[in-house]
């Protein structure tokens, strides 16, 4: 599984979760949240590589 890190400031702000808080659409909200879980297990979705493979 993939461990996201989440960026922290000095202050200890997590600017990433205050915005995704604060979002008025929860549908979005939630679509994110789905989304980063899926990346977390491996699914990346329709993607290429890009450069040398």
């Amino acid at each position: 599984m993939i461990e996201f890190l989440r960026y922290q400031r000095d202050d200890g702000r997590e600017p990433f979760t205050e915005w995704l808080d604060t979002m008025r659409d929860k549908a979005a909200q939630a679509r994110i949240l789905i989304r980063l879980r899926q990346v977390q297990t491996g699914n990346f979705g329709d993607c290429k590589p890009v450069g040398e493979e």
